[in-house]
């Protein structure tokens, strides 16, 4: 009887029941709701499972049966779909303002991101099969519009398209059956996003999510429908209400494309309420393909991951150089065109393009369950855009209140601007709250958990003589039980000491995994950069561990294991100074230029090969204040290191940047270094090395201490059940 009452009524009711319940159910068993996960990506499945046989159906009847003087009238008024990208490119490059981003003039590409599809094999259709089988949208649409204007010269088509109609008509029926199980769906999705999404990672995400936020409320709500009312004299309060089915069947389903027939209807509804005709076969034919045409090319919401592009390079502290950031609204734009789903290809595309680390994507993907619902409601929005405004304009019925819109753009864009400005100065630093992180990171428990360690005291490195030990360090470590390891403290993030003066970063980390490894105790055995290779031949340790630069001199006395990082050489310069040291050519012409580096064998002469009119500055550290001290003094003008080290240095000096300029050596290869009598411990280190790739270790260090990302919490999230639980045990 309940649950009879329940489906009698409305559809939008059943789907509000099911997002509360939905809602409650996931804060009520937390991580167990992932059950549900399969049935709202099933349901999502099978609603675009005919989404390509509509868009081909429907538009080689649209476009096919249209004369090619309408079609070339129709291409005429194009304008329209430009001022919607102006007006959702010009709300997204306000908003981007608001993100605390610093750009770079690095030309060097990183290696960490797989290759893409370049964009045009998503615009061109090579091989139509390909297209469909990768969900290349635009390419399978400009294949269908190249194909309706030819099929306009054909006579004798009536057959074809009585087929075409029947395929868009079950298309459409197929929709309809199966958004009555929408409730259930959304049921599922929501009880999943609450039940298992993590709230300190919301809290990470903030920037992204209130920008993301403001834009869509923003455009839906006030800049679209505005523009609407002031092209067509349509009033401001009917348009939402009028589409509301087709917001509330796109909410439902995920699918922006269910809406299309929804606003063909409002469309003709708006026009027949202006006491227009457009009742014949070729009008409504030019209305339908107006909206089929748009459909790739106004996914409005795909269009923001240009503003997470930018948020990403802020949260993986991977700056994005001038050039790219200028030219990124455009190749977002072309490479956002397609379905809701273009997004996730469009990120990957974006982010090989600036050198964005692969979690990239893996980030935006945990983001999808939370902006999925606004970028397809601002995409419907889109289509009603160049649905509504295309067809007044294209039968001559606009009528533009430039009065009104110009007042209402104006008070609209003045208030982001403010908003947006104001928001950058609430949001954090992001180099100083990165810099704190990095400085709070400790090891994990479990890493150095039965493993006894010491910090052996620094030696007098001068008076030592070389004996090279005849045993191979390997077996000597298995008879002893001890690994020694060399170790530098300024070598922030790879061997430093934190907050707690504990000794830390990514290689201690993986000192710690090695001695596990070989069953052994760990002594941490200090050396300074000058004495480096006669501390190793002189047995002082067994390993020297902290990021440690693979040269052709250091190869003559020591061996090297494979590289496991990359990192170009970097300067250090003032913000206001970083355009005189964008490439290699104008640092060799400066004249006086001081460049400051620290003590080091393979620093120094880099600098005097590569910039022989230099005068070389040798500080004590670069780790720490002198460098800022040297540049206050006005004793140097860049500081010379690998990326690593300058990207992690200037998020504490916010005054500085890191940069890599054009036509400098090739990255600096840095490699875990041993005594050349122990080949046995080299090709321990090389598998072992492979095995910590494999088993997911050097991604999670590289994500705590490069990308400087909290190590994951794998503790079960929160849910009312779980502390019910926990507070009724602790009471027994």
């Amino acid at each position: 009887m309940i649950f009879k009452k329940l489906f009698s009524i409305s559809l939008p009711l059943q789907v509000i029941i099911a997002v509360i319940v939905g809602v409650l159910t996931g804060l009520l068993i937390g991580d167990k709701a992932v059950i549900f996960e399969p049935i709202g990506r099933i349901y999502t499945m099978l609603m675009e499972t005919v989404v390509f046989p509509y868009i081909m159906s429907t538009l080689l009847v649209s476009l096919g049966d249209l004369s090619p003087s309408l079609s070339i009238k129709l291409l005429k008024k194009i304008w329209v779909y430009f001022l919607l990208l102006l007006l959702t490119y010009g709300t997204l490059i306000i908003l981007a303002q608001a993100i605390p981003l610093g750009t770079t003039l690095s030309t060097y590409e990183q290696t960490n991101a797989p290759q893409q599809s370049g964009i045009l094999d998503f615009l061109l259709p090579e091989n139509l099969f390909y297209d469909l089988t990768n969900n290349y949208i635009p390419a399978v649409v400009i294949f269908c519009i190249l194909f309706g204007f030819i099929l306009q010269l054909i006579p004798n088509k009536s057959t074809l398209f009585s087929v075409l109609e029947t395929i868009s008509d079950t298309c459409l029926l197929f929709w309809n059956r199966l958004v009555k199980f929408a409730p259930i769906a959304t049921f599922a999705l929501l009880a999943y996003i609450s039940g298992t999404i993590k709230f300190n990672q919301l809290y990470d995400l903030s920037i992204f999510l209130i920008l993301f936020l403001i834009g869509i409320l923003l455009l839906i709500f006030w800049i679209i429908p505005i523009t609407i009312s002031s092209f067509t004299n349509i009033r401001y309060k009917e348009i939402l209400p009028e589409l509301r089915d087709a917001l509330i069947i796109s909410a439902i389903t995920t699918l922006s494309v269910v809406a299309l027939p929804y606003i063909q209807k409002t469309t003709e509804k708006f026009i027949a309420h202006k006491k227009y005709e457009v009742d014949t076969k070729e009008n409504k034919d030019i209305i339908k393909t107006i909206l089929l045409i748009n459909y790739p090319l106004a996914q409005l919401g795909n269009f923001f991951v240009y503003l997470f592009i930018l948020f990403a390079s802020l949260y993986f502290n991977s700056p994005i150089n001038n050039l790219q950031y200028i030219f990124l609204p455009v190749v977002s734009y072309l490479s956002s065109i397609g379905s809701p789903s273009s997004s996730i290809n469009s990120v990957a595309f974006l982010a090989n393009w600036v050198s964005l680390p692969i979690d990239t994507v893996n980030l935006y993907m945990s983001l999808l369950p939370l902006i999925r619902y606004g970028q397809v409601l601002l995409s419907v929005m889109g289509f009603a855009f160049i649905s509504i405004i295309g067809t007044f304009v294209f039968f001559g019925y606009a009528r533009i209140n430039y009065k009104k819109i110009a007042g209402h753009f104006i008070v609209a864009y003045a208030l982001l601007f403010m908003l947006t400005f104001a928001l950058k100065s609430v949001f954090p630093n992001p180099g100083e709250k990165n810099y704190t992180r990095l400085n709070s990171f400790s090891l994990s428990r479990t890493l150095v958990a039965n493993t006894q360690a010491t910090i052996m005291p620094s030696f007098d490195e001068k008076n030592i003589s070389s004996k090279e030990s005849i045993e191979d360090a390997l077996f000597r470590i298995q008879r002893t039980g001890v690994l020694r390891v060399g170790f530098n403290a300024d070598m922030r993030p790879f061997a430093f000491y934190n907050k707690q003066n504990q000794l830390v970063g990514y290689d201690i980390a993986y000192a710690y995994a090695l001695a596990k490894a070989l069953n052994s105790r760990l002594e941490f055995i200090p050396f300074t950069w000058q004495y480096l290779v006669r501390d190793l031949t002189a047995n002082k340790f067994d390993i020297a561990m902290s990021a440690i630069y693979a040269t052709e001199q250091r190869l003559t006395s020591s061996m090297f294991t494979r590289p496991y990082f990359h990192s170009p050489v970097s300067l250090i310069v003032p913000k206001d100074k970083q355009n005189q040291f964008q490439t290699a050519d104008q640092i060799k012409n400066m004249e006086k230029l001081r460049i400051g580096v620290f003590n080091d064998p393979v620093l120094i002469p880099l600098i005097q090969k590569n910039f022989p009119n230099a005068r070389i500055v040798i500080l004590p550290n670069i780790s720490g204040n002198a460098p800022a001290q040297a540049f206050e003094q006005n004793l140097i003008d860049a500081i010379l290191w690998s990326q690593a080290q300058t990207q992690v240095w200037v998020l504490a000096h916010p005054d500085y940047v890191s940069v890599v300029p054009s036509g400098v050596p090739a990255p600096f290869l840095i490699a875990y270094m041993v005594q050349r009598n122990s080949p046995q411990l080299l090709n321990f280190l090389n598998y072992w090395l492979t095995l910590k790739k494999n088993d997911g270790f050097q991604k999670k260090m590289y994500n705590q201490w490069i990308l400087i990302r909290p190590s994951t919490d794998h503790q079960p999230r929160w849910s009312i059940w779980r502390s019910i639980s926990n507070r009724h045990g602790s009471n027994q």
